[in-house]
């Protein structure tokens, strides 16, 4: 049998980034963004988010792609440091966001499932 390789994290990340915020939609509308207060366990509860105006120059860049693992840096609460998920783009195809206190790793897909270390990532 081989075994499998030991490959440093910084070789499977092809994206490492912070966040966005924006301010209050004024017209109730605006983009959902993710916080560390709708991960819960293992799973991202979308219904959550706050829904705010994203700047111009981040709509773009901070878009949230099916597979991204999100990792809570900090929230107010310690409770919710080194929370993480996977975002999974929903059926309704809206465009999410992340939070400016979270930091979001997309994986080199061609070389490993994201699953994987998400995984790693969650574990004790």
């Amino acid at each position: 049998m081989t075994p499998w390789p030991s490959v440093p994290l910084a070789d499977l990340v092809g994206l490492v980034d912070a966040g966005t915020w924006g301010v209050d939609p004024e017209d109730g509308g605006g983009s959902p963004v993710v916080r560390s207060s709708d991960i819960d366990g293992f799973g991202l509860h979308l219904e959550g988010c706050a829904r705010r105006q994203v700047p111009g120059h981040h709509t773009v860049s901070k878009q949230l792609a099916d597979g991204d693992i999100l990792v809570s840096l900090s929230s107010g609460s310690p409770e919710h440091f080194g929370k993480c998920c996977i975002f999974r783009q929903p059926a309704s195809g809206e465009h999410h966001y992340f939070s400016n206190f979270m930091i979001r790793l997309r994986v080199r897909e061609t070389i490993v499932d994201p699953r994987w270390p998400f995984y790693w990532l969650s574990s004790p």
